[in-house]
């Protein structure tokens, strides 16, 4: 359960915010700024919105470095680093709804249930991608892609 950022135009991350759950790198995220959380995406309607930002943490405590990076998860109730992102950045996410098989290169996803992509639909999400590629990431089954529209 990871991600890696491929290209970006930047090194800003949001660092003020706990995850209010369990929360794997990769998953996308509904910042609440008032009570400074984030929880992941409930669902495609709450996906469609504006404001998403990505969980990049780092896996760097020593009892966290027996943990591999595929398997990382951010506790609950801690500060989580999180990605905003700008048209053209790309990044690799193994955090997908539904089976690889049904991604097409050159495909529009957006960001859905439990916060990872899956495709778009009829739905007119705020925050697109593209598929540039199928891959993988740790050895799970991973797209990468490139914003499109935030």
């Amino acid at each position: 359960m990871s991600a890696i950022i491929n290209q970006s135009t930047d090194n800003t991350y949001i660092g003020n915010l706990k995850s209010t759950v369990p929360t794997a790198n990769g998953v996308f995220v509904t910042p609440n700024y008032g009570t400074q959380s984030a929880t992941p995406v409930v669902d495609a309607t709450a996906g469609d919105k504006a404001g998403l930002l990505m969980v990049y943490n780092q896996n760097t405590h020593i009892d966290q470095e027996l943990v591999g990076d595929a398997d990382f998860v951010v506790p609950a109730n801690k500060f989580l680093r999180l990605k905003p992102f700008l048209p053209s950045n790309a990044f690799t996410t193994d955090q997908i709804n539904g089976d690889i098989s049904t991604f097409n290169e050159n495909a529009i996803v957006a960001v859905g249930a439990g916060g990872k992509l899956e495709a778009v639909g009829s739905r007119t999400p705020a925050m697109t991608f593209v598929v540039k590629e199928k891959t993988t990431l740790y050895g799970k089954p991973a797209l990468k892609v490139q914003v499109v529209t935030v």
